[in-house]
C-alpha cells in the first residue's frame, strides 16, 4: 500500500507539471493506496480518456470493478461511462442495465441517460410504429439544444430511425437540427458522429448533391482517426459509411477499401452486429464487381456473425446477396433455397422494407430463368406496397420491375406515370439506380413505342455505364432490361 501510494504521489506531481498521466493509471494506485475518494475523478477521466481511443474493454473492466465502493455522488456518471462502454461494444441491452434501474438521476446526467437509453432501443426497434415512437423521443432530446456531448447518442438514434422509416420529411428535420452542430466543436469522436448523422440523413432525403462539403470532410476524419491510431465504434461508422458513399458513385474498389476497414475494426471492438452488417456491405461491393464466388463467402460470414435473436431486414440483405452470388454462378436450386422460405419476421417493418424485400426476390427469379414467376411476384408485391419507390435506395429495382410488369398491362397507365415520376427525381441517385431507371425506360419505350427522348435516355445510360464495372452491364442483361 506504501508503494502505492508513493507512485500516485509521483504520478500526481507529474500531473500538476502539466505531463500527461493516464487517468485509469492514477486511480488504480489511488485505489491500491486506500485513497479511495482520491481516485474517483481520475477513475472517471481515465475511463472518457480509454473511450476515446478505443479501450472500451478497459473502461468496462475499470468502472465494474470501482463501482460498488463508489460515491453516491460518483455513481451515477460511472453509470453512464459504463452504458457507453457496452454500447461501444453493440451490447445495446446490457448497457440498459446500467442506466434503466436507477429510479433517481442527477439533474445534470438525466439528457445523457435519457439520450443512451434511446439510443439502445433505436438498434433494437422492429416495426413503424415503434420506430416512430423512438424517433419523437429522439428529436426531442436533440431539439432541446442541451450540451452536445450528451445528446450525441439522441442525434444517432434519429439518423438510425430517419434511414429506417425512409421518412423524407423527418429526415429533413433531421438535418436542420443537427447540421448546425457540426462548425461548433473540436472534438474529434463528437465531430465524427455528427458526420455520420448528418451523411445518413441525407441519403435518406436524397439531399446529399446538396451538402457537397461532406465528401471532403467525411475523408478529412477518416485520415485524423488513422493518424490517432483509433480504432472504435466512431471510426466503424465513418469508415462503413464512407463505404457507401463510395458505392453511391460507382466507385466499389474504393467503398470494398472503406468496408473492409470498417469490418477489421468490428472485429477488435467484439462486435459482431456491426461485423455481420459490414460484411453485407462487403458482399454486396463484390457482386456490383462480379466477384461471386467472394460475394457467397462474405454473404454467408454475415449470416454467420448475425447475432441469434436478430430477424431483421438486414438478415434478409445478406441472404439476398448469397442468393444473388448463387444465381449469377448458375447455381439455381441453391439460390432459391436462399429466399425460401418467405419470412414473417420482417412484418409491421416498413412498407419500404416489404416493397424492396419482395422486388429483391423477384429479382432472384428472375437470375434463375423463371421470368413469368418474377414478373408475377413483382406485381404482387407493388400492387401491396406502390407503384413508386418507397426508398431512394432502391429506386433502381423498382423502376426495373415498374417497366416489366407495365409491358404486359398489368399496372396500367399507373405504370409508365410511376415510372416518369422516377425519373424526374433521377438526379442525385446512386448511379447504379440511375442506369438501371435509364434501362427500364429505354427498355420499355422500345416494346411500346411511346416516350418522346429514347435517344436521348440511350446516350444518358450509356454514360452511366462507362462509369460502372462493366460486370453491371450483364447483370441487367440477365434482369432482362438491358438489351445489346
Amino acid at each position: 500500500r506504501a508503494l502505492h501510494g508513493l507512485i500516485a504521489d509521483r504520478l500526481l506531481a507529474a500531473e500538476a507539471r502539466g505531463e500527461a498521466v493516464p487517468g485509469l493509471m492514477l486511480a488504480w494506485h489511488c485505489y491500491r493506496a486506500g485513497r479511495a475518494l482520491e481516485a474517483e475523478p481520475f477513475l472517471l477521466r481515465g475511463s472518457r480518456e480509454a473511450m476515446n481511443r478505443g479501450a472500451s474493454f478497459e473502461t468496462e473492466l475499470a468502472l465494474q470493478s470501482a463501482m460498488k465502493g463508489l460515491r453516491a455522488g460518483c455513481e451515477p456518471k460511472a453509470r453512464v461511462l459504463l452504458c457507453e462502454a457496452l454500447q461501444e461494444q453493440g451490447r445495446w441491452l446490457e448497457s440498459l442495465d446500467w442506466i434503466s434501474g436507477q429510479r433517481e438521476w442527477p439533474t445534470d446526467l438525466q439528457v445523457a441517460r435519457s439520450s443512451l437509453e434511446v439510443l439502445a432501443r433505436s438498434t433494437q426497434a422492429v416495426g413503424a410504429a415503434q420506430g416512430s415512437e423512438l424517433l419523437r423521443q429522439a428529436m426531442s432530446i436533440v431539439e432541446a439544444q442541451c450540451d452536445m456531448e450528451s445528446c450525441i447518442p439522441a442525434v444517432l438514434a434519429a439518423s438510425r430511425l430517419v434511414w429506417y422509416l425512409s421518412n423524407e420529411t423527418d429526415a429533413k428535420h433531421l438535418l436542420r437540427s443537427v447540421a448546425t452542430f457540426y462548425g461548433h466543436t473540436t472534438d474529434l469522436t463528437i465531430r465524427a458522429n455528427l458526420i455520420v448523422a448528418i451523411i445518413t440523413a441525407a441519403s435518406a432525403t436524397k439531399d446529399l448533391r446538396e451538402h457537397p462539403g461532406l465528401r471532403e470532410a467525411l475523408d478529412q476524419l477518416c485520415r485524423e482517426y488513422r493518424d490517432a491510431g483509433i480504432e472504435n465504434a466512431s471510426r466503424f461508422a465513418l469508415e462503413n459509411v464512407r463505404g457507401g458513399l463510395q458505392a453511391a458513385i460507382g466507385d466499389y474498389e474504393d467503398g470494398l477499401s472503406s468496408y473492409r476497414i470498417a469490418h477489421t475494426l468490428a472485429k477488435r471492438i467484439g462486435d459482431d452486429e456491426r461485423a455481420s452488417l459490414s460484411a453485407g456491405n462487403i458482399a454486396m461491393c463484390l457482386g456490383r464487381m462480379g466477384q461471386y464466388e467472394g460475394q457467397k463467402s462474405w454473404a454467408l460470414e454475415s449470416l454467420r456473425l448475425a447475432p441469434s435473436e436478430m430477424k431483421t431486414w438486414r438478415v434478409s440483405r445478406a441472404r439476398f446477396y448469397l442468393a444473388w452470388g448463387r444465381a449469377m454462378l448458375g447455381e439455381t436450386k441453391p439460390a432459391i433455397q436462399s429466399i425460401k422460405p418467405e419470412s414473417d419476421s420482417l412484418s409491421g417493418s416498413p412498407d419500404w422494407v416489404l416493397q424492396a424485400d419482395g422486388l429483391m426476390r423477384a429479382d432472384i427469379l428472375q437470375l434463375c430463368g423463371d421470368s413469368v414467376r418474377a414478373v408475377r411476384k413483382a406485381i404482387e408485391v407493388l400492387n401491396s406496397t406502390s407503384i413508386k419507390p418507397l426508398a431512394w435506395a432502391y429506386a433502381g429495382t423498382t423502376a426495373r420491375w415498374i417497366a416489366r410488369a407495365s409491358e404486359g398491362g398489368a399496372l396500367g397507365d399507373e405504370g409508365m406515370k410511376a415510372l416518369d415520376a422516377v425519373v424526374s427525381e433521377i438526379d442525385g441517385l446512386d448511379l447504379l439506380d440511375q442506369a438501371e431507371i435509364l434501362a427500364a425506360c429505354v427498355w420499355l419505350e422500345r416494346r411500346t413505342g411511346s416516350g418522346t427522348d429514347i435517344e436521348g435516355r440511350k446516350e444518358r445510360l450509356q454514360a452511366c455505364l462507362a462509369r460502372l464495372p462493366s460486370s453491371i452491364q450483364g447483370q441487367l442483361s440477365r434482369l432482362g432490361v438491358l438489351e445489346s
